[in-house]
């Protein structure tokens, strides 16, 4: 079960899901839903500062977290794994990853010698963010189709449909 409500955190791009995924959690779970801002500062326009807007280092321990970002830029890859580092960091019990689109999904394999596997990347980065104590989910969904987990924990190859309602599930 949740503990006391659904934490949402959310690059800026993704602010409109994660406003979906809220209201729709605010609505089945009993303890509710919110979302909890990122405050984001650019330095001579290439260093990122990011923090997460809470009063106490132990506002997100022991809570379950849901981050939602896309991967449509290497600042959006960055943002989830830095801040990704940060809430587990801060003793959040589970994280639960809910990327709307996964870019670079399509470079899953090398087609000619040299290629860059980018999908494959970016999962071996992500894999590499400290678990969780439940730990941590990551829920790849493509808007135009069902929603589907592709990775979870450390970057398990699962490929089952998940239905919207098993977002509910996935955090009971």
């Amino acid at each position: 079960m949740i503990s006391e409500g659904a934490i949402i955190l959310c690059t800026e791009v993704s602010e409109y899901f994660a406003q979906i995924i809220t209201e729709y959690l605010s609505q089945e779970l009993p303890e509710g839903a919110k979302i909890i801002p990122i405050e984001r500062q650019t330095f001579g326009g290439v260093e990122h500062y990011y923090r997460i807007g809470i009063d106490n280092n132990s506002d997100l321990f022991g809570k379950d977290v849901i981050f939602v970002g896309s991967t449509h830029s290497d600042l959006e890859i960055a943002e989830l794994y830095r801040v990704g580092c940060a809430i587990s960091g801060y003793g959040a019990r589970r994280i639960i990853f809910c990327i709307p689109f996964f870019g670079y999904s399509t470079m899953e394999r090398a087609t000619k010698p040299g290629e860059i596997v980018t999908a494959k990347a970016i999962a071996r980065q992500f894999s590499f963010i400290p678990l969780a104590t439940m730990g941590n989910t990551f829920l790849l969904t493509d808007l135009q189709v069902e929603w589907y987990i592709t990775l979870k924990a450390t970057v398990n190859d699962l490929n089952c449909p998940l239905k919207k309602y098993s977002l509910k599930k996935l955090i009971n």
